[in-house]
């Protein structure tokens, strides 16, 4: 319900989400209540409220470590975030954080996403050779993970990066 386009919907998607994050700190359900912060975060975050969406994903990544929640999202949401208000360097210090634990669990998935957020960071501060390392990189997780979607997340960074810089 967090993913609703008008403001309206996008209000209503709140108001759930704080009643679930209600219920979830009443019967101290730890991983809930991270989860949900974090989705309260990417609602903020989409409509560009960006220090409301640091402030939530925050509050979820400090459950999710206390939990040694392994896979949480939280921290790659913050770099999205940090990407997205033109903090480069934080960016890629939260997405390579995130990359080293991804590896370390061998979460192909999530490795191959964090890989094409890198290189769109790079891409984003015109490291081209850069951005096509990355890109390139998740682009072969995804083709052995068999997952169109990410290849096609994937081939679309490499695609725009060489559009930046002129080669068609």
């Amino acid at each position: 319900c967090l993913t609703n386009r008008g403001n309206e919907e996008y209000d209503e998607g709140l108001k759930i989400a704080y009643k679930a994050l209600e219920i979830y700190e009443e019967i101290d359900n730890k991983l809930g209540i991270a989860i949900t912060l974090n989705g309260i975060g990417i609602k903020y975050g989409n409509q560009h409220l960006y220090d409301k969406a640091l402030e939530y994903t925050f509050r979820s990544l400090e459950i999710s470590k206390e939990i040694g929640d392994e896979k949480s999202a939280a921290l790659g949401h913050i770099g999205h975030i940090f990407n997205r208000i033109g903090d480069y360097d934080r960016a890629l210090e939260c997405q390579q954080k995130v990359l080293i634990k991804q590896e370390e669990i061998d979460f192909k998935p999530g490795v191959s996403n964090t890989l094409t957020k890198i290189a769109v960071n790079y891409e984003d501060m015109g490291e081209y050779d850069k951005a096509l390392d990355y890109a390139n990189r998740a682009l072969k997780i995804a083709e052995k993970l068999g997952d169109n979607s990410k290849i096609i997340g994937c081939l679309d960074c490499i695609g725009i990066t060489y559009y930046k810089i002129g080669n068609y």
